[in-house]
Protein backbone atom coordinates (compact mmCIF):
# COMPACT_ATOMS: atom_id res chain seq x y z
CA UNK A 1 0.00 0.00 0.00
CA UNK A 2 1.53 3.35 -0.98
CA UNK A 3 1.52 6.56 1.55
CA UNK A 4 -1.42 7.89 3.03
CA UNK A 5 -2.13 11.54 3.30
CA UNK A 6 -0.89 12.34 6.70
CA UNK A 7 2.14 10.52 5.68
CA UNK A 8 2.18 13.33 2.89
CA UNK A 9 1.39 16.08 5.26
CA UNK A 10 3.03 19.09 4.58
CA UNK A 11 2.45 22.64 4.05
CA UNK A 12 2.95 26.20 4.55
CA UNK A 13 1.11 29.30 6.29
CA UNK A 14 2.28 32.70 5.69
CA UNK A 15 4.89 32.48 9.13
CA UNK A 16 5.21 28.62 9.27
CA UNK A 17 7.13 25.77 7.33
CA UNK A 18 5.88 22.61 7.96
CA UNK A 19 7.55 19.12 6.64
CA UNK A 20 7.97 15.77 8.21
CA UNK A 21 11.25 16.30 10.81
CA UNK A 22 13.16 14.16 8.28
CA UNK A 23 12.22 15.97 5.49
CA UNK A 24 12.95 18.76 3.51
CA UNK A 25 16.35 20.36 1.94
CA UNK A 26 17.79 21.43 5.55
CA UNK A 27 16.94 18.08 7.50
CA UNK A 28 20.75 16.62 6.81
CA UNK A 29 21.97 19.71 8.47
CA UNK A 30 20.11 19.69 11.10
CA UNK A 31 21.06 18.14 14.62
CA UNK A 32 17.42 16.91 15.12
CA UNK A 33 18.23 15.33 18.28
CA UNK A 34 19.11 18.78 19.90
CA UNK A 35 16.29 20.63 18.67
CA UNK A 36 13.49 18.32 19.75
CA UNK A 37 15.47 18.45 23.57
CA UNK A 38 15.27 22.38 23.67
CA UNK A 39 11.75 22.45 22.38
CA UNK A 40 10.42 19.87 24.73
CA UNK A 41 10.51 21.13 28.68
CA UNK A 42 8.60 21.19 31.82
CA UNK A 43 6.69 24.10 30.23
CA UNK A 44 5.73 22.94 26.58
CA UNK A 45 5.32 18.97 27.48
CA UNK A 46 2.46 19.85 30.73
CA UNK A 47 -0.01 19.22 28.77
CA UNK A 48 1.11 15.72 26.65
CA UNK A 49 0.74 12.04 27.95
CA UNK A 50 2.49 11.41 31.22
CA UNK A 51 5.32 9.94 29.90
CA UNK A 52 6.16 12.75 27.52
CA UNK A 53 6.68 15.31 30.44
CA UNK A 54 9.27 16.87 31.94
CA UNK A 55 12.88 18.27 30.83
CA UNK A 56 14.27 16.54 28.15
CA UNK A 57 18.03 15.41 27.43
CA UNK A 58 19.19 14.54 24.31
CA UNK A 59 19.40 11.05 24.71
CA UNK A 60 15.98 11.05 26.19
CA UNK A 61 15.13 12.67 22.31
CA UNK A 62 16.93 10.63 20.36
CA UNK A 63 14.93 8.01 21.86
CA UNK A 64 11.69 9.97 21.91
CA UNK A 65 12.17 10.47 18.37
CA UNK A 66 12.23 6.95 17.75
CA UNK A 67 9.08 6.13 19.20
CA UNK A 68 7.10 8.41 17.44
CA UNK A 69 9.01 7.36 14.18
CA UNK A 70 7.35 4.25 14.82
CA UNK A 71 3.92 5.53 15.63
CA UNK A 72 2.97 7.82 13.95
CA UNK A 73 4.07 11.09 11.64
CA UNK A 74 5.71 13.79 12.88
CA UNK A 75 5.93 16.97 11.41
CA UNK A 76 8.66 19.89 12.25
CA UNK A 77 7.30 23.65 12.90
CA UNK A 78 9.92 25.86 11.31
CA UNK A 79 9.48 29.92 10.70
CA UNK A 80 9.36 30.60 6.82
CA UNK A 81 11.90 33.74 7.31
CA UNK A 82 14.63 32.60 9.56
CA UNK A 83 14.07 28.66 9.95
CA UNK A 84 13.97 28.72 13.17
CA UNK A 85 12.00 25.08 14.78
CA UNK A 86 9.29 26.93 16.97
CA UNK A 87 7.27 23.70 17.18
CA UNK A 88 6.38 20.33 16.39
CA UNK A 89 3.09 18.74 15.03
CA UNK A 90 2.12 15.07 16.02
CA UNK A 91 -0.89 13.18 13.35
CA UNK A 92 -2.35 9.80 13.40
CA UNK A 93 -4.38 8.91 10.91
CA UNK A 94 -7.35 6.46 11.88
CA UNK A 95 -9.33 4.89 8.98
CA UNK A 96 -13.17 6.01 9.42
CA UNK A 97 -13.85 2.99 6.38
CA UNK A 98 -12.44 2.59 2.83
CA UNK A 99 -12.55 5.91 1.97
CA UNK A 100 -12.52 8.19 4.59
CA UNK A 101 -9.69 8.81 7.25
CA UNK A 102 -9.59 10.74 11.01
CA UNK A 103 -6.89 12.70 11.88
CA UNK A 104 -5.49 13.35 15.50
CA UNK A 105 -3.73 15.89 15.90
CA UNK A 106 -1.26 17.23 18.90
CA UNK A 107 1.12 19.89 18.81
CA UNK A 108 4.05 21.33 20.58
CA UNK A 109 4.83 25.13 20.49
CA UNK A 110 8.29 26.71 21.83
CA UNK A 111 8.35 28.70 24.83
CA UNK A 112 10.17 31.77 23.07
CA UNK A 113 7.48 31.73 20.81
CA UNK A 114 3.90 31.33 22.72
CA UNK A 115 1.81 34.32 22.26
CA UNK A 116 2.60 35.04 18.90
CA UNK A 117 -0.50 33.12 17.32
CA UNK A 118 1.99 30.22 16.06
CA UNK A 119 -0.51 27.54 17.39
CA UNK A 120 -3.36 29.41 15.59
CA UNK A 121 -1.62 29.51 12.47
CA UNK A 122 -0.47 25.97 12.54
CA UNK A 123 -3.83 24.56 13.08
CA UNK A 124 -5.66 26.64 10.40
CA UNK A 125 -3.05 25.46 7.92
CA UNK A 126 -3.77 21.88 8.64
CA UNK A 127 -7.58 22.16 8.56
CA UNK A 128 -6.65 24.02 4.28
CA UNK A 129 -4.00 20.98 3.99
CA UNK A 130 -7.30 18.37 5.15
CA UNK A 131 -9.91 20.39 3.71
CA UNK A 132 -7.59 19.27 -0.13
CA UNK A 133 -7.44 15.94 0.85
CA UNK A 134 -10.40 13.55 -0.40
CA UNK A 135 -9.79 10.84 2.37
CA UNK A 136 -9.58 13.27 5.32
CA UNK A 137 -12.54 13.34 6.94
CA UNK A 138 -12.23 14.48 10.24
CA UNK A 139 -9.90 16.00 12.35
CA UNK A 140 -9.56 15.10 16.13
CA UNK A 141 -7.71 17.30 19.18
CA UNK A 142 -7.36 15.76 22.85
CA UNK A 143 -6.62 18.44 24.76
CA UNK A 144 -6.75 19.22 29.01
CA UNK A 145 -9.13 21.45 29.61
CA UNK A 146 -6.75 23.19 32.71
CA UNK A 147 -5.13 24.20 28.96
CA UNK A 148 -7.25 27.12 28.31
CA UNK A 149 -4.61 28.41 25.72
CA UNK A 150 -4.96 25.01 23.33
CA UNK A 151 -8.93 25.19 24.22
CA UNK A 152 -8.88 28.83 22.56
CA UNK A 153 -7.06 27.87 19.55
CA UNK A 154 -9.62 24.87 18.92
CA UNK A 155 -12.27 26.76 19.55
CA UNK A 156 -11.66 29.67 17.63
CA UNK A 157 -10.44 27.30 14.43
CA UNK A 158 -13.74 26.05 14.10
CA UNK A 159 -13.33 22.33 16.27
CA UNK A 160 -16.57 21.69 18.26
CA UNK A 161 -16.19 20.32 21.50
CA UNK A 162 -17.96 16.08 21.57
CA UNK A 163 -19.12 13.81 24.43
CA UNK A 164 -17.18 10.69 23.54
CA UNK A 165 -18.31 8.54 26.40
CA UNK A 166 -21.74 7.93 28.94
CA UNK A 167 -22.40 9.59 31.68
CA UNK A 168 -19.34 11.83 31.36
CA UNK A 169 -19.66 15.31 30.77
CA UNK A 170 -19.82 16.59 27.00
CA UNK A 171 -16.33 15.93 25.65
CA UNK A 172 -14.85 15.50 29.23
CA UNK A 173 -13.05 11.84 29.56
CA UNK A 174 -12.65 10.47 32.95
CA UNK A 175 -8.73 11.93 32.70
CA UNK A 176 -10.08 15.19 31.92
CA UNK A 177 -9.20 15.59 28.36
CA UNK A 178 -11.80 17.76 26.18
CA UNK A 179 -12.14 15.88 22.73
CA UNK A 180 -12.71 18.49 19.89
CA UNK A 181 -13.46 17.56 16.66
CA UNK A 182 -14.02 19.44 12.90
CA UNK A 183 -15.26 18.09 10.28
CA UNK A 184 -13.49 18.90 6.89
CA UNK A 185 -15.03 16.81 4.54
CA UNK A 186 -17.09 17.64 1.24
CA UNK A 187 -20.07 16.72 0.58
CA UNK A 188 -19.52 17.53 -3.09
CA UNK A 189 -16.51 15.26 -3.05
CA UNK A 190 -19.15 11.44 -3.40
CA UNK A 191 -20.56 13.57 -6.83
CA UNK A 192 -17.32 14.14 -8.60
CA UNK A 193 -16.80 11.05 -10.23
CA UNK A 194 -20.10 10.94 -11.81
CA UNK A 195 -20.86 14.45 -11.98
CA UNK A 196 -19.91 15.05 -15.81
CA UNK A 197 -22.34 11.89 -16.78
CA UNK A 198 -25.70 13.89 -15.14
CA UNK A 199 -27.96 14.41 -18.45
CA UNK A 200 -29.22 17.13 -16.24
CA UNK A 201 -26.11 18.79 -15.02
CA UNK A 202 -24.90 18.76 -18.61
CA UNK A 203 -27.80 20.44 -19.52
CA UNK A 204 -28.06 23.07 -16.75
CA UNK A 205 -24.82 23.98 -17.96
CA UNK A 206 -25.30 23.97 -21.34
CA UNK A 207 -28.60 26.20 -20.96
CA UNK A 208 -27.03 28.40 -18.19
CA UNK A 209 -24.12 29.40 -20.68
CA UNK A 210 -26.74 30.07 -23.44
CA UNK A 211 -28.57 32.69 -21.08
CA UNK A 212 -24.82 34.35 -20.31
CA UNK A 213 -24.25 34.50 -23.86
CA UNK A 214 -27.51 36.65 -24.60
CA UNK A 215 -27.10 38.20 -21.35
CA UNK A 216 -23.48 39.23 -23.08
CA UNK A 217 -24.32 40.32 -26.35
CA UNK A 218 -27.29 42.57 -24.27
CA UNK A 219 -24.46 44.41 -22.21
CA UNK A 220 -22.04 44.36 -24.46
CA UNK A 221 -19.70 42.13 -23.04
CA UNK A 222 -16.81 40.40 -24.24
CA UNK A 223 -16.36 36.84 -23.38
CA UNK A 224 -13.38 36.20 -25.68
CA UNK A 225 -10.46 37.24 -23.83
CA UNK A 226 -12.21 37.91 -20.45
CA UNK A 227 -10.95 37.19 -17.10
CA UNK A 228 -13.19 34.74 -16.05
CA UNK A 229 -13.86 33.81 -12.30
CA UNK A 230 -15.58 30.56 -12.50
CA UNK A 231 -16.88 29.84 -8.31
CA UNK A 232 -17.69 27.04 -7.41
CA UNK A 233 -16.81 25.55 -10.50
CA UNK A 234 -17.50 21.99 -9.91
CA UNK A 235 -16.21 19.32 -12.47
CA UNK A 236 -15.84 22.36 -15.35
CA UNK A 237 -19.07 21.81 -17.13
CA UNK A 238 -19.78 25.56 -17.23
CA UNK A 239 -15.89 26.25 -17.50
CA UNK A 240 -15.68 24.14 -20.46
CA UNK A 241 -18.13 26.65 -22.36
CA UNK A 242 -16.00 29.26 -21.52
CA UNK A 243 -12.81 27.56 -22.55
CA UNK A 244 -14.45 27.22 -26.34
CA UNK A 245 -15.58 30.96 -26.09
CA UNK A 246 -11.97 32.19 -25.29
CA UNK A 247 -11.94 33.24 -22.00
CA UNK A 248 -9.13 33.48 -19.56
CA UNK A 249 -10.59 31.56 -16.18
CA UNK A 250 -10.10 30.99 -12.63
CA UNK A 251 -11.84 27.75 -11.52
CA UNK A 252 -12.44 27.49 -7.91
CA UNK A 253 -13.99 25.16 -5.86
CA UNK A 254 -13.76 23.70 -2.36
CA UNK A 255 -13.98 20.03 -3.76
CA UNK A 256 -10.92 18.58 -4.24
CA UNK A 257 -12.42 15.72 -5.72
CA UNK A 258 -14.50 18.10 -8.63
CA UNK A 259 -11.72 19.77 -8.87
CA UNK A 260 -9.32 16.65 -9.85
CA UNK A 261 -11.73 15.88 -12.75
CA UNK A 262 -11.54 19.41 -14.11
CA UNK A 263 -8.03 18.83 -13.65
CA UNK A 264 -7.56 15.99 -16.21
CA UNK A 265 -10.03 17.65 -18.91
CA UNK A 266 -6.97 20.48 -18.57
CA UNK A 267 -4.66 17.70 -19.11
CA UNK A 268 -6.23 15.85 -21.74
CA UNK A 269 -7.68 19.19 -24.03
CA UNK A 270 -4.21 21.04 -23.15
CA UNK A 271 -6.21 24.06 -21.99
CA UNK A 272 -3.60 26.50 -20.80
CA UNK A 273 -6.35 29.06 -20.15
CA UNK A 274 -7.61 27.46 -16.89
CA UNK A 275 -6.38 27.34 -13.49
CA UNK A 276 -8.06 25.87 -10.62
CA UNK A 277 -7.75 26.33 -6.97
CA UNK A 278 -9.94 25.26 -3.32
CA UNK A 279 -9.34 28.81 -2.67
CA UNK A 280 -10.17 32.57 -4.17
CA UNK A 281 -6.97 34.01 -6.22
CA UNK A 282 -5.07 36.87 -4.18
CA UNK A 283 -6.95 39.62 -3.47
CA UNK A 284 -5.52 41.83 -5.96
CA UNK A 285 -6.75 39.37 -8.75
CA UNK A 286 -9.36 41.32 -10.90
CA UNK A 287 -12.13 39.90 -13.38
CA UNK A 288 -14.48 40.54 -16.21
CA UNK A 289 -16.52 38.67 -15.21
CA UNK A 290 -17.76 36.09 -11.80
CA UNK A 291 -19.82 33.72 -12.35
CA UNK A 292 -21.89 30.89 -10.06
CA UNK A 293 -23.80 28.47 -11.40
CA UNK A 294 -26.26 26.86 -9.11
CA UNK A 295 -23.62 28.05 -6.00
CA UNK A 296 -25.12 30.70 -4.10
CA UNK A 297 -27.97 28.89 -2.04
CA UNK A 298 -25.57 26.33 -0.82
CA UNK A 299 -23.27 29.09 0.69
CA UNK A 300 -22.53 28.98 4.71
CA UNK A 301 -22.64 32.91 4.30
CA UNK A 302 -24.39 33.89 0.69
CA UNK A 303 -24.36 37.69 1.05
CA UNK A 304 -20.73 37.79 3.06
CA UNK A 305 -20.06 35.81 0.05
CA UNK A 306 -21.57 37.68 -2.58
CA UNK A 307 -19.70 40.92 -1.05
CA UNK A 308 -16.41 39.10 -1.40
CA UNK A 309 -16.83 38.04 -5.21
CA UNK A 310 -18.85 41.94 -5.78
CA UNK A 311 -14.82 43.40 -4.69
CA UNK A 312 -12.91 41.22 -6.98
CA UNK A 313 -14.73 42.72 -10.02
CA UNK A 314 -13.17 45.08 -12.49
CA UNK A 315 -14.98 48.31 -13.24
CA UNK A 316 -18.00 47.83 -15.36
CA UNK A 317 -17.23 43.48 -14.68
CA UNK A 318 -20.44 41.17 -14.66
CA UNK A 319 -21.62 39.18 -11.68
CA UNK A 320 -24.13 36.67 -12.43
CA UNK A 321 -25.33 33.91 -10.53
CA UNK A 322 -28.08 31.02 -11.46
CA UNK A 323 -30.02 29.18 -8.59
CA UNK A 324 -33.27 27.42 -8.09
CA UNK A 325 -36.24 29.78 -6.60
CA UNK A 326 -37.67 29.52 -3.27
CA UNK A 327 -40.70 28.69 -2.99
CA UNK A 328 -43.33 27.35 -0.57
CA UNK A 329 -43.34 23.71 -1.54
CA UNK A 330 -39.47 23.69 -1.37
CA UNK A 331 -37.24 26.15 0.69
CA UNK A 332 -34.65 25.04 -1.33
CA UNK A 333 -33.23 27.35 -3.20
CA UNK A 334 -33.49 31.80 -3.03
CA UNK A 335 -36.02 34.02 -3.63
CA UNK A 336 -36.42 36.61 -5.93
CA UNK A 337 -36.20 39.39 -3.23
CA UNK A 338 -33.03 37.83 -1.72
CA UNK A 339 -30.99 37.41 -4.61
CA UNK A 340 -31.80 41.54 -5.66
CA UNK A 341 -31.10 42.63 -1.72
CA UNK A 342 -27.19 40.67 -1.90
CA UNK A 343 -26.73 42.18 -5.30
CA UNK A 344 -27.79 45.54 -3.78
CA UNK A 345 -25.97 45.66 -0.62
CA UNK A 346 -22.71 44.16 -2.47
CA UNK A 347 -22.71 47.83 -4.45
CA UNK A 348 -23.77 46.61 -7.69
CA UNK A 349 -25.79 48.05 -10.45
CA UNK A 350 -27.99 47.40 -13.17
CA UNK A 351 -29.42 44.55 -11.30
CA UNK A 352 -31.93 41.90 -12.84
CA UNK A 353 -33.54 38.87 -11.45
CA UNK A 354 -35.61 36.62 -13.46
CA UNK A 355 -36.52 33.18 -15.05
CA UNK A 356 -33.11 31.86 -16.96
CA UNK A 357 -34.56 28.97 -18.82
CA UNK A 358 -36.20 25.72 -18.36
CA UNK A 359 -34.42 23.01 -17.98
CA UNK A 360 -35.33 18.88 -17.98
CA UNK A 361 -34.15 17.18 -14.47
CA UNK A 362 -35.44 13.88 -14.19
CA UNK A 363 -38.68 13.46 -15.10
CA UNK A 364 -39.41 17.56 -14.16
CA UNK A 365 -38.89 20.90 -16.00
CA UNK A 366 -37.51 22.93 -13.98
CA UNK A 367 -36.62 26.89 -14.18
CA UNK A 368 -34.11 28.04 -12.00
CA UNK A 369 -33.23 32.09 -11.63
CA UNK A 370 -30.81 33.89 -13.06
CA UNK A 371 -29.31 37.33 -10.95
CA UNK A 372 -27.35 39.53 -12.39
CA UNK A 373 -25.49 43.16 -11.93
CA UNK A 374 -23.10 45.05 -13.13
CA UNK A 375 -20.06 46.63 -11.14
CA UNK A 376 -20.06 50.47 -11.77
CA UNK A 377 -17.76 52.47 -12.96
CA UNK A 378 -17.11 54.90 -10.54
CA UNK A 379 -15.19 58.61 -11.14
CA UNK A 380 -12.50 59.29 -8.71
CA UNK A 381 -12.95 60.62 -5.46
CA UNK A 382 -12.10 64.40 -5.29
CA UNK A 383 -9.02 65.36 -3.66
Amino acid sequence: MGQSAVDRCEYESERLRVRPWHAGPAAGDRDLDTEVAVLLTVRTTVALPETWRGDFTVERARAWIAERDAESPTLLVTDVGTGRVVGLLILAGIPLDEASTEVRIGYVIAEDAWGRGYATELVRGLIEWARAQPSVHLLTGGVDVTNVASVRVLENTGFNLVGPAENIPVGLTEDGVATYQLDVSNEWDQYAQSWDDDPGARAYATAAFGSLVELARTSATTLDGAHVLDFGCGTGLLTEHLVAAGANIDAVDTSRAMLDTLDAKIDQHGWTTVRTATELPGESSRFDLVVCSSVCSFLDDYLATVETLVSRLNPGGLFVQWDWEQTDDDEHGLTRNRIRDALTDAGLADIDVRTAFTVEVGDQNMAPLVGHGRWPHREPEPR
